[in-house]
């Protein structure tokens, strides 16, 4: 993703195979129980990574992250956006009309402030 960002790319992940952990590295049972331990712990954050992310699992029992706008499965690639305190998974033509609907909503805060100025010196200095 680092790379991608210094290639000029914009955010994107790519689906990959979950991340396995072996139990049995070690010989001995203090190095098992560590292994089983990192084991429960890493498939405990997935599932967190599940109910924050849009994850489903498709007929083939593999999981699918969805689009957090459109409700459809994300391909191969999804755009990342930052919305309330976490990152939510877009699709290309999701991630611009979500762009949009924000200048949208700036533009229009923008241009509430302005109006609320000019009230407030057409008060302040008895014009109009």
């Amino acid at each position: 993703l680092a790379e991608a960002r210094e290639a000029g790319k914009s955010d994107f992940i790519y689906n990959r195979p979950a991340l396995s952990v072996d139990p049995c590295e070690g010989d001995d049972a203090d190095t098992i129980e560590e292994g089983l331990r990192v084991k429960l712990d890493v498939e405990a954050i997935f599932q967190d990574v599940h109910a924050t992310l849009d994850v489903v699992t498709d007929s083939d029992g593999e999981d699918v992250r969805m689009c957090r706008q459109c409700h459809l499965p994300l391909g191969g690639f999804c755009y990342t956006k930052r919305q309330q305190k976490r990152d939510c998974a877009l699709h290309a033509e999701c991630m611009a009309q979500q762009m949009l609907q924000d200048r949208r909503q700036a533009e229009e805060a923008r241009r509430s402030k302005a109006i609320e100025l000019k009230k407030s010196r057409r008060n302040e200095y008895d014009i109009g």
